[in-house]
């Protein structure tokens, strides 16, 4: 470490000691705590002080030496597994400190980081060749294990991969469509709506890792025609075909559906290891013939069984909300598209007005969206291209799929049908589709109605295409470069620019869900877009009015009076209405879909929320003493209150959940209660007229309360409250 490193180091460890003996002084019960909590939020904050300064300097302080016996918190884990990002720097003493008060502690970090995976890491070197108790060498046996079980399926596919390396994308789809939609049926037979698309992302992933770059730029339509014309239709008409061109097109399928299967294993149990680091309830043991993973108890299964039936009972409510404004709006006086079409239309205008109905309520987006500094298109127009796309692959593909499939024609045979009434109607149908961007603007213009010009509408059709298109050749170069951006998934991005052409999945697009990809591709592809802030001032608005419609005063973007020392920072929405005051933490990011996303998730921007709540409460009695104005604008008079503290959390994972004593509440689950509409949590269906309500003794701020605290939205749809 040179001298200006030490510096760094030191300047950090001192801002750390003082934090540490200002929670003493205010008796604060764990003073360690607030130290963690500042460290975490990346405090200090200095653009010259690096993420390794702040460790060292963390790691280096004296109140370590004090640390008591059987330390134990979510913090102090999460903590520690931050630290370890940093094993090259920290010094292995602080390592030894921690594990003479708590060994446990440790080996909850080093999962946490999943540390075990990196064979060069120092610390954990430094703890294998120390540390030979008992407890330790089940748990590196454990760790040992779990990555053994991985390589079978890594040689197989490195094997595959090398076996398939001759095939460009377009061959590669050409076998991956006809085994997918193999996939598909099967599962719908099975009575199943099982999910593979972690295994596609996995598979195009690796593909466009060994693919060289020259044939992602594809120029002439005659390529993809070479890919058909040599993997594919020898599979669906081998009549034409010399026998050894068909017998070749089987050895290839046949290789894909091993690199599916390998990949399908290998992901699996992948999610072994995520299960090992990341849940609470995960115990282990090591022995001959035992399971090396099992759960202490079934909470935490009987909870991620309730979000799964929260998620799909939400999914219906803004379902019926989209029925309702769609019969309520002019489009429903009017004939949608072709007569042939109709129906299709129908639900493909439904879920478009459903997502926009989401996206304005819960993200604050707003009726238009910004695609390029010069560009824009309507909310509606842009989820209604999504949503047309899969009703048409419902219709032209699904259906008459299904329909041979079930009345028993084998699937080639049933896709060589589809594909011949293809060519009758003058359409693809092939078991993957491909345009290029003039011919796909051309058939998209008409849906974007409002444009006046056949010119502004093809625009719009191209903007459209530009932000639901992934480039394959950028992704290529992303993922050879390890960059950390974040890659899009193909439910996110299902228009895969192929050189000057557009391929599309039928199978993928015909049930993906596209409010999720709207979100993820507004809140987690990208993040840095500068009307993120606008959004989110949105979203807390229309929650204030909301609230407002109760009856409740309200106060947004309350910033309390500022410090030498302490500033809190702004509060979101303070609420009142008789006697019931509330403080919200709103927060609002993108859908996830991985153990790793969520968990990091609750420990980063949940936990902060609640640690800005426990900070900004703290202060709310000194703030209606000093302004009068807030007391004035939130009826307050007196002390004769009761303050509720809320994390509103876009989510649907946490909601329910006491993190650190504050309460996270999901937002969806929010606009339920405050609209009263218990009876729309159903299948269309089932829908009835509205006959229950949360309040059957009249509107009340303390039963609403209530209702929130107690769950009863969901204890009323029959989930038990864990």
């Amino acid at each position: 470490m040179n001298e200006d490193e030490a510096q760094k180091v030191s300047r950090c460890r001192a801002y750390y000691e003082k934090t540490f003996q200002n929670a003493l002084s205010k008796h604060e019960p764990e003073p360690l705590d607030a130290v963690l909590h500042v460290y975490l939020n990346g405090s200090p904050s200095a653009s010259a002080l690096s993420k390794q300064d702040r460790a060292v300097g963390l790691t280096t302080a004296n109140f370590w030496k004090n640390l008591s016996d059987k330390p134990e918190s979510s913090l102090l884990r999460f903590a520690l597994n931050q630290l370890l990002q940093f094993d090259q720097a920290i010094p292995l003493s602080f390592i030894d400190l921690v594990i003479t008060r708590n060994p446990e502690l440790m080996r909850w970090a080093i999962r946490y980081s999943r540390l075990f995976e990196n064979p060069d890491s120092i610390v954990y070197k430094h703890l294998r060749a120390k540390y030979a108790t008992e407890d330790w060498l089940e748990f590196f046996a454990v760790c040992d294990r779990l990555l053994v079980q991985l390589e079978p399926y890594k040689a197989a596919i490195h094997t595959l991969e090398k076996k398939l390396r001759f095939m460009t994308v377009t061959d590669f789809f050409c076998y991956l469509s006809i085994l997918a939609w193999q996939k598909y049926f099967d599962s719908m037979r099975a009575g199943k709506n099982a999910d593979f698309s972690r295994v596609y992302d996995r598979l195009l992933q690796m593909k466009l890792v060994t693919t060289k770059a020259e044939t992602l730029k594809v120029t002439s339509e005659s390529k993809i025609a070479q890919s058909i014309r040599q993997h594919l239709m020898p599979l669906l008409m081998p009549e034409p075909y010399p026998q050894h061109a068909s017998t070749q097109c089987a050895k290839n399928l046949q290789l894909v559906a091993e690199l599916f299967w390998n990949t399908q294993e290998l992901i699996d149990y992948e999610g072994s290891i995520d299960w090992f680091c990341y849940d609470e309830k995960c115990r282990y043991q090591y022995g001959e013939n035992k399971s090396i993973l099992f759960n202490e108890d079934d909470s935490g299964s009987i909870r991620w069984n309730q979000t799964w039936q929260k998620s799909t009972l939400l999914w219906h409510y803004w379902l019926n909300r989209g029925v309702e404004q769609f019969l309520n709006s002019e489009m429903a006086k009017s004939q949608i598209g072709s007569k042939e079409y109709q129906d299709a239309n129908l639900t493909a205008v439904t879920k478009a007005m459903r997502s926009c109905l989401q996206l304005k309520a819960l993200y604050g987006i707003g009726n238009t969206v910004a695609l390029t500094e010069n560009t824009d298109i309507p909310l509606f127009e842009l989820m209604l291209t999504n949503e047309l796309h899969s009703a048409m692959f419902a219709k032209e593909y699904v259906s008459p799929l299904h329909n041979r499939v079930v009345a028993g024609t084998p699937l080639l045979v049933a896709l060589r049908d589809l594909m011949m009434q293809g060519f009758v109607d003058g359409e693809n149908r092939l078991p993957f589709t491909w345009s290029d961007l003039k011919a796909k603007t051309y058939r998209m213009k008409d849906w974007y109605l409002s444009e006046q010009t056949s010119d502004s509408r093809e625009a719009k059709a191209q903007a459209a295409i530009s932000f639901w298109s992934q480039n394959l050749k950028s992704m290529s170069d992303e993922l050879k470069d390890s960059s950390r951006k974040p890659i899009a998934r193909l439910h996110e991005k299902p228009f895969l620019q192929l050189g000057n052409f557009f391929l599309e999945l039928p199978w993928l697009m015909a049930n993906s869900n596209h409010f999720n990809a709207a979100v993820n591709n507004l809140r987690r592809l990208n993040s840095r877009r500068p009307e993120l802030k606008t959004e989110t001032q949105n979203a807390e608005e229309y929650l204030a009015e909301s609230l407002r419609e109760l009856g409740f005063n309200v106060v947004v973007g309350y910033q309390p009076a500022k410090t030498v020392e302490d500033d809190v920072g702004e509060i979101d929405l303070i609420c009142h209405k008789d006697g019931a005051a509330l403080m919200l933490e709103v927060k609002t990011g993108y859908v996830r879909s991985s153990a790793a996303e969520i968990w990091l998730h609750k420990n980063t921007t949940l936990r902060k929320a609640s640690w800005q709540l426990q900070r900004k409460s703290a202060k709310f009695p000194t703030m209606l003493l000093t302004d009068d104005s807030l007391k004035q604008q939130l009826g307050i008079s007196g002390d004769d209150y009761k303050l509720h503290c809320w994390v509103v959390d876009t989510c649907i994972e946490f909601d329910g959940q006491l993190l650190d004593g504050y309460r996270v509440v999901s937002r969806e689950t929010l606009e339920v209660v405050m609209r009263d509409e218990l009876h729309m949590l159903c299948s269309l269906e089932q829908l009835q007229p509205k006959r229950n309500t949360l309040y059957p003794d009249g509107f009340t701020a303390q039963k609403f309360v209530d209702v929130i605290e107690s769950e009863a939205v969901w204890a009323k749809c029959g989930l038990a409250v864990c």
